[in-house]
């Protein structure tokens, strides 16, 4: 993807990007379905959802391996330059 386009999670439901987040950081469904307290198919259906809102796939998925993809790794570097500005109340920053 070309980097002029912005990839951002406005509109993005809340419990998108903390499934987002944490997926990022377990790069594991099963520990961030655990994490979350939610199922495996519940953090894929909501990974997929995401994707479709933004317009692009986040991750790199094989039958055993998870991985941001340059979007999602582009997003998650938004949401942290966001969460690190002063007075950003996630997700609306």
């Amino acid at each position: 993807m070309g980097e002029d386009r912005r990839i951002d999670h406005h509109g993005a439901a809340r419990h998108e990007l903390e499934a987002f987040l944490t997926l990022a950081e377990e790069l594991h469904f099963g520990r961030t379905a655990m994490r979350l307290h939610v199922s495996t198919a519940r953090i894929s259906q909501t990974i997929r959802s995401l994707e479709l809102r933004v317009g692009t796939r986040l991750f790199a998925r094989t039958s055993r391996r998870v991985s941001l993809s340059p979007d999602g790794q582009q997003l998650l570097n938004n949401l942290r330059r966001g969460r690190d500005q002063p007075g950003c109340q996630p997700p609306d920053c």
